[in-house]
């Protein structure tokens, strides 16, 4: 089962990239979730509900793993990249 299988079929929306790829390379790369800050889940998805500027992206010295992650964790859907576009992204591709 190849890469393609998870983006094209259990990664349908964008949102999806936002709480599944995004947030999960986060955690993979810095430790900790965005927003572990907030304990309690019911508070968390409030929060996030609610943001009005994108997540702050810890500083890392991989410009493609900063670049992926701001266009993964995008507020706006419409900047948000989809699983084709990220697919491409030279942080996958290369």
């Amino acid at each position: 089962m190849g890469t393609w299988f998870v983006f094209y079929f259990l990664l349908k929306t964008k949102k999806d990239l936002f709480s599944f790829i995004g947030v999960l390379l986060y955690e993979m790369i810095f430790g900790y979730r965005p927003f572990e800050h907030i304990q309690d889940n019911y508070d968390k998805m409030s929060y996030i509900a609610r943001l009005t500027q994108n997540p702050i992206i810890p500083p890392t010295t991989n410009l493609h793993l900063r670049d992926v992650l701001q266009k993964c964790l995008q507020i706006n859907l419409a900047h948000r990249l989809n699983a084709e576009q990220l697919l491409q992204h030279p942080f996958f591709s290369n």
